[in-house]
């Protein structure tokens, strides 16, 4: 088993949440959203990532979501 928050596994987590900004609606956008909370789901329940990044990349994914409904909506 990999070490928890191998910066390999990391980088491969921000790559799906950075795929919310590049969604063209609001359905895309939520659909992204559910598709990078499970990836970051299921790296913590493999012991892939610890607590505090899981936390962290939650967040990331909240902020992604939010930013890119805003951009949607002006």
């Amino acid at each position: 088993m990999n070490e928890p928050n191998n910066p390999v596994t990391l980088d491969r987590a921000q790559e799906q949440i950075a795929k919310i900004a590049g969604a063209e609606s609001y359905t895309a956008v939520n659909l992204l959203n559910l598709w990078s909370r499970g990836y970051v789901e299921a790296l913590h329940a493999e012991g892939l990532i610890d607590w505090t990044e899981y936390c962290r990349l939650n967040d990331e994914v909240d902020q992604a979501r939010d930013q890119r409904k805003a951009e949607l909506k002006a």
